[in-house]
């Protein structure tokens, strides 16, 4: 991956802005009221982690295990489930953490309690929503970490669930009568795939798909980057190759129109990702994203990143700020360095 100019030839200069967002975090951090993953403490402790371990810093790994800890005691308080800001968000970053050897704990003992009560509660509900694909990524790990057939079975049911509920919403689009909101469908199109490719035992609906493909081509809908490349990678597994033709045209064509100034910095920050995994083909597109995101040489800089933020949006959290930014950060030291970059493909 070619990275912006100021990475490699003034290292210094990047090293301070990260410095200086580390410290904005570490001040914003403690105020946090949620313990999750997107909008909470447990989401920016596991920013730190990766950072202090690029650095080598005790001090940054201590502080982010304190921020893991108030999660954890917010988190026995607060029983609600789900990923953004409740229990399944601080189970996927401890077990995160302990796979990837930043923790060294026991999750039984650290969070048993709260794991049998998120499971309790899956295993109750009946009817699974969009809103619920984020569990999926806890149960994935659950499912892996404990061998549990349990929490295999918990993710199958929630994206069976939530695929029917797709598929009758997308046949919903030609009706005059509809209330479906098209962009909020598209969108959770979008992630239900990127979801279902984090389960190598799951197949994707072959109808879902092809009624997708069928209002693409009927001019009914749109599509962007991300999802190109979603479609693609599924269709690949579906064996699918003329669908497969259609979502790698639909990433060449969102390609040539994507406007960095236009879009949020979480938007940057997943479309670099993407792009990146084939960063040949794609490297006209990388270099204004990931200029736009290390232009250290811009007097603005730290406040441009902060605008980019949306309007009521934690500024230091994972789901949508400056945690966001320091572990892809992150990201691109492991790449350069070729180390293996697997485990971020939960976080992006």
């Amino acid at each position: 991956m070619k990275l912006n100019s100021n990475f490699i030839k003034e290292p210094m200069l990047i090293h301070l802005a990260i410095r200086n967002f580390i410290n904005y975090i570490l001040l914003n951090a403690y105020s946090a009221n949620s313990a999750g993953f997107y909008n909470g403490k447990s989401g920016i402790a596991l920013c730190l982690f990766e950072i202090a371990r690029v650095f080598d810093d005790e001090t940054l790994e201590d502080k982010a295990f304190e921020l893991l800890q108030e999660a954890l005691v917010l988190s026995d308080k607060n029983k609600i489930i789900d990923f953004e800001n409740g229990l399944s968000g601080v189970g996927f970053v401890l077990l995160y953490l302990i796979e990837n050897r930043f923790l060294d704990a026991d999750f039984k003992e650290l969070f048993g309690e709260q794991e049998n009560f998120i499971r309790s509660e899956i295993s109750k509900t009946i009817d699974f929503s969009e809103k619920d694909l984020p569990l999926v990524y806890f149960a994935v790990l659950v499912s892996r970490f404990q061998n549990s057939l349990e929490y295999s079975f918990m993710k199958g049911n929630i994206l069976n669930k939530v695929g029917e509920l797709l598929e009758k919403k997308l046949d919903e689009f030609d009706s005059p009568h509809s209330n479906v909101i098209k962009s909020d469908v598209l969108n959770n199109f979008e992630f239900y795939l990127k979801v279902c490719l984090r389960c190598k035992d799951y197949t994707v609906p072959v109808s879902l798909v092809e009624k997708y493909m069928q209002l693409f081509r009927q001019g009914k809908i749109a599509a962007g980057f991300a999802t190109g490349y979603y479609l693609e990678q599924t269709t690949l597994n579906l064996q699918q190759p003329d669908i497969t033709a259609v979502a790698q045209t639909i990433m060449e064509n969102a390609a040539q129109n994507i406007y960095p100034h236009l879009l949020t910095l979480s938007q940057r920050i997943d479309l670099l990702y993407l792009s990146s995994r084939d960063d040949q083909r794609y490297q006209k597109q990388i270099s204004p994203l990931e200029k736009d995101l290390f232009d250290t040489d811009d007097a603005q800089y730290e406040k441009k990143i902060i605008q980019s933020i949306p309007f009521r949006r934690l500024i230091a959290g994972y789901g949508f700020g400056l945690a966001r930014l320091l572990l892809y950060w992150v990201y691109m030291e492991n790449k350069r360095n070729r180390r293996d970059c697997s485990r971020f493909n939960y976080l992006f």
